[in-house]
């Protein structure tokens, strides 16, 4: 059935097809250099990007700049599951992530807003011990 706060019926909301990121990736790297791109998968977003992380740098992640999609809110709250643990199972809407030289980042928005990609400063890379760290609070939350 219906589920208002989602827009549709929860098993299609759930069943809705990821995007396919490669041609973005292509034209972002013809644009700008890009040091690393972490694929947010299954294990959660702080996981897969520490993996693109080399020891000595952190990345410092604002949960402010981005609003996980409804479904996420939704599962946590009908499943009961805590933030910790929805973090570290679901990418809570960031799908890929590019890092890139500070210099760098006006111009790649620009080349993601141009292709359609929805595309934001998730967040810093700091010096550190190899690992993702997310800050703050969801702007929905």
């Amino acid at each position: 059935s219906e589920v208002p706060e989602l827009g549709g019926v929860l098993g299609e909301v759930l069943l809705t097809p990821t995007r396919v990121y490669a041609k973005d990736c292509v034209a972002l790297t013809e644009a700008v250099e890009v040091h690393a791109y972490s694929h947010i998968t299954g294990g959660g977003l702080a996981a897969n990007l520490s993996r693109s992380l080399p020891e000595g740098l952190d990345a410092r992640l604002d949960r402010s700049t981005w609003s996980p999609l409804p479904i996420f809110g939704y599962l946590a709250r009908e499943g009961d599951v805590s933030r910790e643990d929805m973090e570290s199972t679901f990418n809570m809407g960031v799908g890929m992530v590019a890092i890139v030289a500070e210099r760098d980042a006006e111009r790649a928005l620009e080349v993601l807003t141009d292709r359609g990609v929805p595309a934001w400063r998730l967040g810093m890379v700091t010096s550190g011990s190899g690992r993702a760290v997310l800050d703050g609070e969801y702007r929905n939350a």
